[in-house]
């Protein structure tokens, strides 16, 4: 074979291993898996991506699972849920994800399948461990769910965290949204929940400032379940029109120390034997500031309520020079503690400020203060303490 013959066969060859090459790059461009095609009525599990499409109606039959896929459902889309029905993402697989992201003008409705809907239709819309933290929900409408017993809600959150903004929860049968000890909102604000038997929501206390802004609540409160306040920075419980009941005892301290804000207008009510302890063992700072306009009040949760109720606000040895109580009312405290106070001082050696406040209905004193604790008192009011005003060591 002469050299030009040679060469002829090498181009050759390089020409067709090229073409061989772009027809394969050709084919894994166009390997992509499509999103699975979801019938109008929904009874399977849902284990490969998948898009409710624009204008159209679904229907849940039974308990559904999203495991390992993603659920985006377009704007405009209804689902609706039989009796007893669910949507649950996250148990058997991680990654499980939910996009529902609305608009004003097209939300994305979650509701009853029946003609004449009620509270308790359907089940919830459930995320569990295995749910991506990118999941969102964003103007829709979630009605007529709660229909499970016991700790139910119309969205259940466990063990992971989701965002939920500008989304309306209503007539759910028990909870608006219920999230356990290791659970919150990546963001939740622009809400409206109303119409719920139960709680707007039930979350723990480490997790009450991931409510954030512009939200509103009517006719039912956010419950918060006993725990230990620990936070590198300072938080706020935002003011949302809805009271917040605390259930148990709240500690706030940490190292470096843990700063609870309590949004002025507020209201905190305590159940039987609740309390706030702030700085036990390590830093804490408790920022009650009121205005005259909008007061704080720190309350029993009772509906007839009397002296003693619950235990009351009790600051002890590693509570901050910046804890402060502003334009409040504390009153019906006093259960189980110090001289039976609305407020007490064990052993505070940081200069917590009373100031412009109204102390009162205690079941003892309204005041306990003890040898080694020195707050600084200005302008308050006691009233209605059948022991006295304070009682200082």
């Amino acid at each position: 074979m002469n050299f030009i013959s040679f060469r002829s066969v090498l181009v050759s060859f390089f020409v067709i291993i090229t073409i061989f090459s772009c027809k394969k790059d050709d084919e894994n461009e166009n390997t992509n898996t499509p999103d699975y095609t979801l019938s109008s009525i929904i009874t399977t599990d849902i284990k490969h991506d998948a898009t409710m499409e624009d204008g159209k109606t679904y229907t849940i039959d039974g308990t559904v699972y999203v495991d390992g896929a993603t659920l985006t459902i377009k704007p405009g889309v209804t689902i609706k849920f039989n009796e007893n029905s669910s949507i649950i993402f996250g148990v058997h697989q991680k990654g499980s994800k939910l996009i529902a992201n609305g608009t004003s003008s097209k939300p994305i409705i979650f509701t009853s399948a029946k003609y004449h809907p009620q509270e308790g239709d359907w089940n919830n819309i459930k995320f569990t461990s295995g749910t991506a933290n990118s999941s969102s929900m964003k103007h829709c409408k979630i009605m007529y769910a709660g229909g499970l017993t016991g700790d139910n809600a119309a969205i259940d959150i466990s063990d992971c965290s989701i965002t939920i903004e500008n989304c309306t929860i209503e007539y759910s049968k028990n909870r608006g949204i219920d999230l356990n000890n290791n659970a919150k909102f990546n963001s939740f604000t622009g809400n409206t929940i109303r119409n719920c038997s139960n709680e707007a929501i039930s979350l723990y206390v480490n997790n009450v400032h991931t409510i954030g802004y512009n939200n509103t609540i009517e006719g039912s409160p956010i419950l918060v379940k006993a725990g230990d306040f620990r936070q590198e920075f300072s938080k706020k419980w935002h003011y949302v029109g809805a009271p917040y009941i605390i259930e148990g005892t709240v500690n706030i301290y940490s190292d470096p120390g843990s700063k609870l804000i309590i949004d002025a207008g507020n209201t905190i009510k305590f159940k039987d034997g609740a309390k706030f302890i702030i700085g036990s063992g390590n830093s804490g700072t408790l920022v009650a500031n009121g205005t005259t306009d909008s007061v704080i009040t720190f309350t029993s949760a009772e509906s007839y309520k009397k002296a003693g109720d619950w235990s009351g606000l009790i600051f002890e040895s590693g509570a901050s020079n910046g804890c402060i109580i502003n334009n409040c009312i504390i009153k019906y405290g006093g259960d189980n503690n110090s001289k039976f106070s609305n407020i007490t001082f064990n052993n505070t050696h940081g200069y917590v400020t009373i100031k412009n406040s109204y102390i009162a209905h205690a079941k003892g004193y309204g005041m306990y203060i003890d040898s080694l604790s020195t707050p600084i008192l200005t302008n308050n009011t006691f009233d209605y303490n059948p022991y006295g005003e304070i009682y200082q060591e």
